[in-house]
């Protein structure tokens, strides 16, 4: 396993994208979105706003930004923005994990702060018709991705210790028959994010469980165990060329000084081998002319 990022430890690394031959992710509390290469080169970070949830790319060069007050498009090479959603405005809410489905709805969930457990959402947004809730009583809206044939959507509310699994109607962006595909016990850590494979598996972060765990997409058993130098592991894509490494972003927000010293890959991004290949994600659609 190989460090991607050692000259710089993120508080919040989260969300990483493969896309145009680089990997990006973001570091949700510097509010910051960074891209590197899986050698380490190339690596730059910006600060755009005061906290950062998730980063999709679009099919317009841009990328769409789900940060504390909603969601807006961000333009990297001419560093411009422009918000398309202010629903969280004036509410103790932030965007939280978000990915683009096959279609190109961006789906993202919240996190429950100041109005505790069960207050947050799940919202799906499509360009020309805005921002829809599909999902309340969540809590830490977390990991989430879809089968090849995008009739399932794979999603985690990080407390309540599972991976979920919802049909999925491709033709409306609708979830229904939620039903848990795995459920965790005490000591496993918290699911955080997650991505499938190219066979279907799930591959899931855990946060305080310095691992990231593979399930079979279809049975939930364990098929896997990839061990981590960090305690807080927070997610996973499949990068590279062939689509045949494993990126692993963490966390070293709230850890105290000894427990920084002990862990130095925490706040680090690695990458490795496991064998097997993913699927490339998905951008979101703003050019309706496809």
């Amino acid at each position: 396993m190989d460090v991607i990022t050692p000259e710089y430890r993120a508080l919040l690394a989260e969300g990483p994208v493969w896309h145009e031959g680089m990997l990006w992710y973001v570091d949700i509390q510097r509010g910051a979105l960074c891209r590197v290469g899986l050698d380490g080169s190339g690596f730059e970070w910006r600060a755009l706003v005061e906290l950062l949830g998730a980063a999709s790319p679009c099919d317009d060069g841009r990328w769409l930004l789900a940060y504390e007050d909603g969601l807006m498009l961000y333009d990297w090479d001419r560093d411009e923005r422009e918000v398309v959603s202010d629903v969280l405005r004036d509410v103790p809410f932030r965007m939280n994990d978000g990915k683009a489905d096959p279609r190109g709805r961006f789906w993202v969930g919240t996190i429950a702060t100041e109005r505790g457990a069960g207050s947050a959402s799940f919202y799906c947004y499509e360009h020309g018709r805005g921002i829809a809730t599909h999902l309340t009583g969540v809590t830490i809206s977390n990991g989430l991705d879809w089968s090849a044939d995008g009739s399932r959507m794979y999603y985690i509310d990080t407390p309540t210790k599972r991976v979920d699994v919802f049909d999925f109607d491709m033709e409306r962006g609708a979830i229904s028959n939620r039903q848990p595909l795995v459920v965790f016990g005490e000591d496993a850590g918290g699911p955080d994010g997650m991505c499938l494979d190219a066979d279907g598996h799930a591959w899931v972060a855990f946060w305080g469980g310095s691992c990231v765990r593979c399930f079979d997409g279809e049975t939930g058993e364990q098929l896997r165990e990839v061990a981590v130098p960090a305690e807080r592991v927070t997610s996973c894509c499949f990068a590279g060329e062939g689509l045949d490494r494993l990126v692993i972003t963490t966390a070293s927000a709230g850890l105290r000084d000894d427990e920084l010293e002990a862990q130095p890959g925490a706040g680090r991004v690695f990458v490795t081998d496991v064998g097997v290949r993913g699927r490339a994600g998905h951008a979101v659609r703003l050019n309706t002319s496809r």
